[in-house]
């Protein structure tokens, strides 16, 4: 059996260091997650869109959890402003970039393309709005979850109209 001794001097320096850093407050980082709902708002009404989770690192867990928020957040609007090149898509592979590295996880093959998540989602909930105005105006928010946490925000990403025609091919 080896043993290993260290000179006194390397004990002390070691120790000086740790009783410094946890004077000065500094402590493991904590890593939270929260939920991402992309939503389809119309009336008093909404439907789910998309699912997604997230997780953020921060020694203070609130830090963590808004991080986690505005990762979320970015993938959304990163999603959105790539919504032309993603239209049929149903690889995770062809999201952008903000949607594949910062801890973000749990799109399925119905979700990359958001256009056609958003369409999907409308005509569940509300296709008789639809077929009866011709096409309605509906309002797609970024909300995340828990809402009793530092996760809770919702932000409007755009209005978007939902024709009829679409609504028999989702």
């Amino acid at each position: 059996m080896t043993t290993h001794t260290y000179p006194l001097r390397t004990v002390a320096k070691t120790l000086v260091c740790a009783a410094l850093l946890t004077a000065a407050g500094v402590s493991q980082a904590k890593v939270r997650g929260c939920t991402g709902w992309l939503t389809v708002d119309y009336r008093n009404g909404f439907e789910r869109a998309i699912e997604i989770t997230g997780s953020g690192e921060d020694t203070l867990a609130n830090k963590a959890r808004r991080e986690a928020r505005d990762r979320i957040f970015s993938c959304f609007n990163a999603q959105w402003a790539a919504r032309w090149s993603l239209q049929g898509a149903t690889d995770t592979v062809y999201l952008p970039a903000d949607c594949q590295t910062h801890n973000i996880s749990g799109f399925s093959q119905y979700e990359v393309d958001i256009k056609k998540a958003i369409e999907r989602a409308a005509c569940a909930e509300f296709s008789d709005d639809i077929a009866e105005n011709s096409g309605i105006y509906v309002t797609v928010k970024k909300r995340s979850l828990p809402f009793d946490s530092a996760c809770n925000a919702e932000q409007v990403l755009t209005n978007y109209f939902v024709k009829p025609s679409v609504c028999g091919n989702n």
